[in-house]
């Protein structure tokens, strides 16, 4: 059953969102922009959203054409709103993606946020893996097949 889970300002003016599952308080802007993320990604096949999802818990779960091969492959997609530290990033990467074969996409607010991790990344001396793709969400959500996608050792893609 489709639910009211509450209020979100998407694009500049405010939107009802509903959901399948119970959103909770003070998650509400986090699943709308999530959502619009998922719609942005017009070429996925099968779309897998929820608090439980897969192996690794990701926002959400995409089949996708991903890369030069534009083969489907299941891509993660995680939506940071700068709402944890750093470290927290970090640590979810190094221990929840611990040897994750899928490609991740994560999306932050700011370059100057993607940079930061990328700086204490190789202050612990941790090599962010080459399969973690970050973008802003502004450019996710205007191109999200785009090449928009960076790693932390400079390549990008498109998806």
């Amino acid at each position: 059953m489709v639910r009211f889970a509450g209020i979100v300002n998407l694009t500049g003016h405010e939107e009802k969102l509903w959901a399948r599952w119970h959103v909770p308080k003070g998650k509400e802007q986090h699943e709308g922009e999530l959502t619009a993320l998922c719609l942005a990604a017009f070429k996925a096949k099968v779309l897998r959203r929820g608090p439980h999802v897969g192996k690794y818990h990701p926002d959400a779960e995409l089949e996708i054409p991903f890369g030069d091969d534009a083969a489907m492959h299941l891509v993660l997609l995680e939506r940071d709103r700068s709402t944890i530290g750093i470290g927290e990033v970090l640590r979810r990467i190094m221990e929840v993606y611990q040897g994750c074969p899928h490609d991740v996409l994560w999306v932050f607010d700011t370059n100057t946020r993607i940079e930061t991790l990328f700086a204490v990344a190789r202050q612990e001396h941790f090599e962010i893996p080459a399969n973690h793709w970050f973008s802003i969400y502004p450019n996710a959500v205007a191109n999200f097949h785009g090449e928009i996608w960076r790693n932390a050792k400079g390549d990008t893609t498109h998806v």
